[in-house]
Formats: C-alpha cells, sequence, structure tokens
C-alpha cells in the first residue's frame, strides 16, 4: 500500500496515524522506520508513505492500492499518470483519490468527473458532504456557518467543486465558456499578454475585443516551462501568423527577452506596467460582469481564472494574490499598458478606439485582387508603412512614389511631401527630377530634410507626421534597423504619430523587421517575360506583402501607369516563388528614372 501525501509534513501525519491504527488492531510488525515511513507486518504486507513533490522516491515497485491524501493540494496528475500509474499491474489493483475539493478546473475534478463519464468505465466518484458524518452536530453546523464565509462553507462542508475560499476572480462558468472556433475575429481587434517565465512557465493568452458587443473573446493561448527563447518564440510567431496578433504586452520585467523576440525573432512587443491589485481590479471589473469569454479549449486561461486566489497569511501588510501554476496565465490577462491606472484590458478599449479609426480611412487599390486582399482592401493611408528592395533603396522609392502619386490623384491626401535622406545619396544615388516627372511628381512639391545621422532624421520624420496638412513622408532610414529595439520603438512612434496627424508615412531601405508598422512591402524586378522594353518603359516591380495588420503574405507584378496615375497588371503575371532573396538587377525599366548617381 502506497499513501501519496502533498508534501511530508502530511506524510508524517498519515504515518503517526497508521502507527496507531496498527496498535489498536494489536497487528504485528516486523519493520517499523521511521526515517523511510515504511512499516512491514508479519504477513508480508507492506504500507510506505510518499510524497507527491518527491514521487521518483515510490517509483520501481508494484502496489495494491494507492491513497492520494488531500488529493486537490497539489498538482499530482503527472506523478500518477507518469509514475504511479504504471505501478498498478497487479490484479484489482486501485488508486484512490481523497481530498476537499479546490475549485472546478483542476486535476482532482478532472478525476472526480471521470466517475460520471461512459468514456471511463473503471473509474467510480463518491461526494460526501456534511450530512454523511455521523459525528457532527447542529451547533457545529451552525457556528461554522456564522464563522465561515459561504465560500468557505461550501467547500469544507458541502464538498462543492463550483467554489473556491479565496478566488480572486467571479468567472461565470455557465455562461462565458463556449466553443470560439469558429469565431469571426477579422472586424475585431486582437492583442496578447505575455508573462514570461524561466524556471516558471511562460505563459501567452490571445484576446480579440468586439466592439459592438464590448466583449472580449479569449481565444487561444501558450504555457510551457523549461524551454529555449527561440522554442518559445517558435510558438509565439505561431499565434500570431494564425490570429493577426496587432500588440503584445510583455512582463516588463524581462527586458533581455523582449530584446532576443524583436532582434532575432522579428516579434515586436510592448512593456507592461505590473501593478498587480490595480491589474486584478480591472480585470475584475470585466469578468464579474461576464464581459469575458472564454474558448472551451484553453484548459490553461479557464484554471487560471478559477484558481487564482488570495493569499491567506495573515501577517502581510498588504494582500497579495497566492503565486501557483494559475498565477502565469492570470499575469498575461491582467497586465498593464502606459497608464498605471488601466489595465490591460481598460488601456486596449482607449488604445484601440484611436485605431479602429482606421476602418473609415481611405485606402490606396493596388489593381491586383491578390494584394488587395492580403492588405484588407488596399494600402491605408494615414499609417506607417515599410517598404524594403534588394540590396538597393532605389526600387523602394519607385513604388513609394508611385503610391504618393497616386493618393494625390485620387484626393485621398492633399499637401507637400516630405523626404526625408542623408545628406549624399550613397550608393542609391539621389531623386532625379526627370524620374519624378515619370512618376506624375514634380519636385516643386517636395520639401527635403537632409542629416546625416539616422536617428535626427527618424526625429524629424515623427515631428512632420504629427503636422496637419502634409500629404505623405518619405524616410531613407538607413542603417538604423540594425538596432532592434530602437527600430521597434520607431515603428510605434511613426504609428502613434500618424494617427495624430493627417500624413502616410513610407520607411524605405533595404531590410527591417515588419513589426509594428501597418504593413510591409518588398520590393524587386519585375519578370521582363512577354514584355518588350523597346516599347514599354513603365515601371514596373514585383510587390510582395510580408506582413498587413489583420491580413497575409501575398505577391503580384505591378506596372505603374503614368498617364492614368494608377498601377496595372501585366498581361502575363508571371509568379515569382522566391521574391523575398531576388537580386537587384540594373537594366529593368523600373530602376531608370528614379536615382542618378554622381559619378555618372
Amino acid at each position: 500500500i502506497l499513501i501519496m501525501s502533498p508534501n511530508y509534513s502530511l506524510s508524517q501525519i498519515s504515518f503517526d496515524l497508521q502507527r496507531q491504527l496498527i496498535k489498536h488492531f494489536d497487528l504485528e510488525v516486523t519493520k517499523d522506520n521511521a526515517k523511510d515511513k515504511v512499516i512491514e507486518l508479519s504477513n508480508g504486507s507492506t504500507i510506505r508513505m510518499g510524497s507527491v513533490n518527491q514521487v521518483d522516491s515510490a517509483v520501481g515497485r508494484s502496489y495494491d492500492l494507492i491513497i492520494f491524501d488531500e488529493a486537490a493540494l497539489a498538482d499530482g496528475k503527472d506523478a500518477f499518470n507518469v509514475a504511479l500509474r504504471p505501478t498498478l499491474d497487479k490484479d484489482n489493483s486501485k488508486a484512490v483519490f481523497i481530498s476537499t475539493p479546490r475549485g472546478r478546473n483542476n486535476w482532482f475534478a478532472d478525476f472526480y468527473h471521470r466517475g460520471f463519464s461512459d468514456e471511463f468505465q473503471d473509474w467510480a466518484s463518491i461526494r460526501a458532504t456534511y450530512h454523511e458524518n455521523p459525528r457532527f452536530s447542529d451547533d457545529d453546523i451552525k457556528e461554522a456557518k456564522k464563522s465561515m464565509s459561504s465560500a468557505e462553507f461550501a467547500q469544507e462542508y458541502m464538498a462543492d467543486f463550483n467554489t473556491y475560499e479565496g478566488q480572486v476572480w467571479n468567472f461565470n462558468f455557465e455562461e462565458c465558456v463556449a466553443d470560439l472556433s469558429q469565431l469571426d475575429t477579422s472586424r475585431m481587434d486582437v492583442f496578447a499578454g505575455l508573462d514570461v517565465g524561466y524556471k516558471d512557465p511562460t505563459a501567452l493568452c490571445v484576446i480579440a475585443y468586439d466592439w459592438d458587443q464590448q466583449k472580449f473573446y479569449l481565444i487561444d493561448e501558450y504555457m510551457d516551462a523549461e524551454r529555449t527563447t527561440e522554442q518559445h518564440a517558435a510558438e509565439i510567431r505561431r499565434l500570431i501568423d494564425k490570429h493577426s496578433i496587432d500588440y503584445i504586452y510583455i512582463d516588463s520585467a524581462a527586458q533581455q527577452t523582449r530584446f532576443d523576440f524583436a532582434q532575432n525573432y522579428d516579434i515586436s512587443t510592448i512593456n507592461a506596467k505590473k501593478s498587480v491589485l490595480d491589474g486584478i481590479g480591472h480585470a475584475a471589473g470585466i469578468i464579474d460582469n461576464d464581459n469575458l469569454m472564454i474558448d472551451q479549449r484553453c484548459s490553461q486561461a479557464l484554471s487560471c481564472v478559477d484558481q487564482y486566489q488570495w493569499d491567506p497569511n495573515p501577517n502581510l501588510l498588504k494582500e497579495k494574490p497566492k503565486h501557483n501554476m494559475a498565477s502565469h496565465m492570470s499575469d498575461a490577462l491582467r497586465y498593464k499598458t502606459e497608464d498605471t491606472r488601466q489595465s490591460v484590458f481598460a488601456e486596449m478599449q482607449a488604445h484601440f478606439h484611436a485605431s479602429s479609426v482606421g476602418r473609415n480611412l481611405p485606402r490606396l487599390s493596388l489593381a491586383d485582387n491578390r494584394v488587395n486582399l492580403a492588405l484588407g482592401g488596399g494600402v491605408l493611408c494615414r499609417r506607417a508603412h515599410l517598404i524594403t528592395a534588394s540590396l538597393s533603396a532605389s526600387l523602394a522609392s519607385g513604388f513609394s512614389l508611385a503610391l504618393v502619386a497616386m493618393m494625390l490623384h485620387a484626393k485621398k491626401a492633399t499637401g507637400p511631401i516630405i523626404w526625408c535622406g542623408p545628406l549624399r545619396g550613397g550608393q542609391s544615388g539621389q531623386l532625379f527630377g526627370a524620374g519624378l516627372a515619370e512618376m506624375g511628381l514634380g519636385p516643386e512639391q517636395f520639401i527635403f530634410i537632409r542629416d546625416s545621422h539616422p536617428l535626427r532624421r527618424m526625429a524629424a520624420c515623427e515631428e512632420a507626421l504629427a503636422t496637419p496638412g502634409l500629404a505623405a513622408v518619405i524616410h531613407e532610414y538607413g542603417p538604423l534597423y540594425e538596432k532592434a529595439d530602437l527600430w521597434q520603438k520607431s515603428a510605434r512612434r511613426l504609428q502613434l504619430a500618424c494617427e495624430r496627424g493627417s500624413a502616410t508615412a513610407f520607411m524605405i531601405g533595404t531590410a527591417g523587421a515588419t513589426a509594428g508598422f501597418e504593413s510591409a512591402f518588398h520590393i524587386s524586378p519585375a519578370s521582363n517575360e512577354g514584355v518588350d522594353n523597346t516599347l514599354d518603359w513603365r515601371p514596373r516591380w514585383h510587390v510582395g506583402v510580408r506582413h498587413a495588420r489583420g491580413g497575409y503574405p501575398a505577391q503580384a507584378n505591378l506596372i505603374w501607369d503614368k498617364a492614368q496615375s494608377c498601377f496595372v497588371t501585366p498581361a502575363q503575371d508571371v509568379p515569382n516563388p522566391n521574391w523575398q532573396d531576388q537580386p537587384y538587377r540594373v537594366d529593368t525599366p523600373s530602376a531608370h528614372h528614379l536615382r542618378w548617381q554622381k559619378s555618372a
């Protein structure tokens, strides 16, 4: 017989009780080892004590009976399934799990419900309240009801799984758990909270907000421990791609992990503020009013809203939640953003209210339906976009100028164009007046800002975007993208500046992480197959959509038609499966007109 307890202190209590029972029934003992907590009887029976925390000491034997005492106080699911379940290899061997319930979303409740499932024919469950206890007295019950909270009494005397004394949040499991696998989030704002663990698990929850119903939907989750940053990043990237996550709020204490995510894995995050009690209060306002729906498959999230509890230590000067397995997903739920008085939920309402204005902003159609659908209807004006090109920024310059010309022609923007660039053109050269004319633009429409330092150029770009009355700001960012954390902050600041002003930002260069931008394009020379270069000198590009908020990657060949001031698609559109690796070719028409080299 093996008797398992949550820890060795409780094992000692059980061990003393076994000694008393053996003495009471006058059984002959051949071995009584107090150190190992093993008792052997003369008939060959053995009673052994074990701890869930050190379950490895109990393996390697066969048992007729295993008893888990106070099972709900420790996470014994793996201890039983992995270590002890294989030891029940004898005929008619059994396992018994005894405990007071501790909420409905834990392994003990899961095992209890197996007794009522047709899937587990060998399981039986018994629930006993104080009424089945022959030793109870009416006076004691009356006293308990007076001195205990209703949750405590239901838990300790009624063996109730639905309540848990000390629960932080009052989540409605009957109304707020549903199958959200078919939920349409295309018109919702999607964000995530990330709690980084080292020895503890790393937890991420994905939440969509419906502005019409003013409800939050927890649609996906990830939680795992003792994995590398690369493995965590792969799972987070999978969720970003799956749900088109707009923003990820990360534990502000995990700055090295945040930097690694940005630099090595192109995952942009925003620091969360960790005012615990304020965050719990704001999250409670959402949860207690049934405004948070959780997908039934998100077991960790369901467990956290059930098992997250206050620390019962009476000597605490300031109340705080108890640190347990429910803490990590709960932290991901309640993390703050910029204002220390607002939780992630409250702040996201204000933040996304500003960004939701983008639904009514004008868009630029790129002629190809595949690209337009990937962008959610076209290039969104008054937002920041990243445009990169192979080896040289000349291709990116041409494409961005075409977008600006199209914007002005369609009267979707008015005013001058700001061009922020280095003092010298360098490898990419400088703008050429005749080339601008081929795009339908003139030098008189431009205001040039030149500075040798990329940070000063970025500051000027941000200031220009926040200035009303401008059509667009085009910025040659140079080597700024090499500083991952700085690049991430710059993208965020540009987006906010666009929201304050009236201009659209186009960041042009040779490389750069896409996180934080409304969309990101990679421009390479288009195929000349089937084109007579002696007759058709219109600029043409192979346009690849690397990233689009709420969209997906796509690619197409596009031609700029100056006469119509719009893009057209070629008669024979040849796809390019390696468009992100296409080398820069100077013999294509798209590279001829826009820039000139000082040496030439």
